[in-house]
This record gives structure tokens, C-alpha cells and sequence, in this order.
């Protein structure tokens, strides 16, 4: 029975780095080259096509200032908001074994 469970685990972390793998390999594109609903998607709800896009855009002069102020304003909001969460998680966890 172990190794079986082995297995059946092994294959799930097969199938989450494939999937990882397919998301950032859609950040080799441009965010226009996708759908505005997939775009979104990539840009917004797993963030890929932002932390691709952003930076080259910065580089290549597609963006201005204000852009990138405002993207680093909004990724430390987030970050502090994300942080609260995962503290306020912290403090409803209880652990199954103890």
C-alpha cells in the first residue's frame, strides 16, 4: 500500500509541474497575443503574463513611469494584504495530529 501511495503521489506532483510548466510557458508571448478573457486570466488570477509583461514592457519603452510606480504600489498593497491573510490563517490553523 505504501508504494502504491507513492506512486499515485508522484503522479500528481507530474501532473502541478506540468501544469506549471504550460503557465509560464504562455509568458514567452506577448499579452496581446492572447484573448482578452485569457489575458486577463494570465495576467490577473495567475499573474504570469504580468511578471513577464511588465518588466519587457518597461525595457522596450511601452510603459511610462507612472506605469511602473503604479505597479510597484500595487504589488506592495497586495503583499501586505496577502500577508495579513496568511497571518490571520495562522492563527485558525490546528493541526490533525496534535
Amino acid at each position: 500500500h505504501i508504494e502504491f501511495a507513492r506512486l499515485r503521489e508522484k503522479k500528481k506532483l507530474e501532473k502541478i509541474e506540468s501544469l506549471n510548466l504550460s503557465l509560464f510557458a504562455a509568458a514567452r508571448f506577448p499579452k496581446e497575443a492572447f484573448p482578452l478573457w485569457l489575458s486577463s486570466f494570465l495576467s490577473f488570477i495567475v499573474p504570469v503574463l504580468f511578471v513577464a509583461a511588465i518588466p519587457a514592457g518597461i525595457i522596450l519603452g511601452k510603459y511610462q513611469l507612472s506605469a511602473l510606480i503604479s505597479t510597484v504600489g500595487i504589488s506592495i498593497i497586495l503583499f501586505i494584504l496577502m500577508t495579513r491573510a496568511f497571518a490571520i490563517a495562522l492563527r485558525h490553523y490546528s493541526s490533525a495530529s496534535s
